[in-house]
């Protein structure tokens, strides 16, 4: 072991004990390797990185700068620069006591930025996870940072325990976890997972992907809203076809209404024609006129008086039952109608429902969601 890394060993007794007394686990961050960025900026994201792992409350995190300020040294700068392999960082993780460390770079190729972490297990001298995002905006670099950093150490957060509940409107919507399918929306009940950092990716056929990553936190419930945007196609389509259905709804519904109240008002005038040859006694009740023209008269039925006859209320009567046919038949049709109707209502939604997405919606491949997820449509 070279004399620099003994000395930062020696000059770490005072803060082992402390790390295993809070019951954390501890690791060490070394400084991100700046390749086509300037020292500040690898050193703020150095500096992101420590403050995340600490952050999360499981770890008794020591970075570079630790180390520096306890033995008012610079010789630990130079080391393990240049070609970085897993052997020369454990040797500086096993003499920081220490159970894993974290290291990495990040670049800048062209107008892409990315940063590159590494987990490594000192025990074994190999690397446990890798972690690589990519982004186009340097002012993005913190945040991405922050994620990398909570997905690198999820192995290490398994036995702590989460709870993830998705609340997705949409349904059908195929559900991955951390790239694992788990279901199809609506998801039921609660979702157990490791605390920390998961990524989320929702998809469902004609609608923008929801994608983001979320922080679980340990013992407690995290509600995570859900809300799918459409692709443009898919508003116009669903518009056309809904409002086509909800035209036909309420034509149906119009046609029922008329039909009905044609064969009422139908049956209401040829209920006031018959009512008119009772009254001018062309037809009667009277069992001892009735009888004679039909022996099984029941007493109920009417039957042409002499007079009634001479007035030819024969043709009329049977005038007054084809109409009652007709209202009969027109009545059927309007319940029919109101039947088609309703069906159709049944079987439509409201057409304007993703209007607010409409003026600006599928044209964008990638665009900011709520809650700062990003939603990608998959052409």
């Amino acid at each position: 072991m070279s004399r620099p890394v003994l000395a930062v060993a020696l000059a770490l007794t005072l803060w082992a004990p402390s790390a295993l007394a809070q019951g954390r686990v501890p690791i060490a961050v070394m400084d991100l390797a700046g390749r086509g960025v300037d020292e500040a900026a690898a050193g703020a994201l150095t500096t992101e990185v420590g403050n995340t792992l600490a952050q999360l409350r499981v770890f008794q995190v020591i970075t570079r700068e630790d180390i520096k300020r306890m033995l008012q040294l610079e010789q630990t700068k130079q080391q393990c620069t240049g070609s970085v392999d897993a052997a020369c960082m454990a040797e500086i993780g096993g003499a920081l006591g220490v159970d894993y460390l974290v290291y990495g770079d990040v670049s800048k190729i062209a107008n892409v930025y990315s940063v590159s972490l590494v987990l490594l297990d000192i025990s074994k001298a190999q690397a446990t996870n890798r972690v690589s995002r990519k982004i186009s905006e340097a002012g993005l670099l913190l945040a991405e940072a922050e994620q990398a950093t909570k997905l690198l150490v999820q192995p290490l957060l398994a036995d702590k325990k989460g709870y993830l509940v998705l609340d997705a409107r949409e349904r059908g919507a195929q559900v991955k976890l951390d790239g694992r399918l788990i279901g199809i929306t609506p998801l039921a009940g609660r979702l157990e997972v490791a605390m920390g950092a998961h990524e989320i990716l929702i998809e469902k056929e004609g609608y923008l992907a929801y994608a983001k990553t979320v922080d679980v936190p340990p013992n407690q419930a995290l509600v995570e809203p859900v809300s799918l945007v459409p692709s443009q196609a898919f508003i116009e389509d669903y518009a056309g076809r809904n409002r086509v259905l909800r035209g036909s709804a309420w034509a149906t519904a119009g046609v029922g209404a008329a039909l009905l109240g044609t064969g009422l008002a139908l049956k209401l005038v040829s209920d006031a024609r018959f009512d008119d040859l009772v009254n001018k006694n062309y037809l009667t009740q009277n069992s001892a006129v009735c009888s004679v023209q039909n022996p099984s008269y029941n007493g109920s039925n009417y039957c042409a008086t002499a007079e009634g006859y001479a007035h030819d209320v024969t043709g009329t009567v049977d005038s007054i039952e084809t109409q009652d046919s007709v209202a009969l038949g027109l009545a059927i049709s309007g319940v029919v109608s109101a039947v088609a109707s309703v069906v159709l209502f049944m079987v439509s939604e409201d057409p304007d429902r993703y209007e607010a997405y409409g003026a600006g919606g599928g044209a964008a491949a990638v665009s900011a969601g709520p809650n700062g997820a990003q939603v990608m449509f998959r052409w």
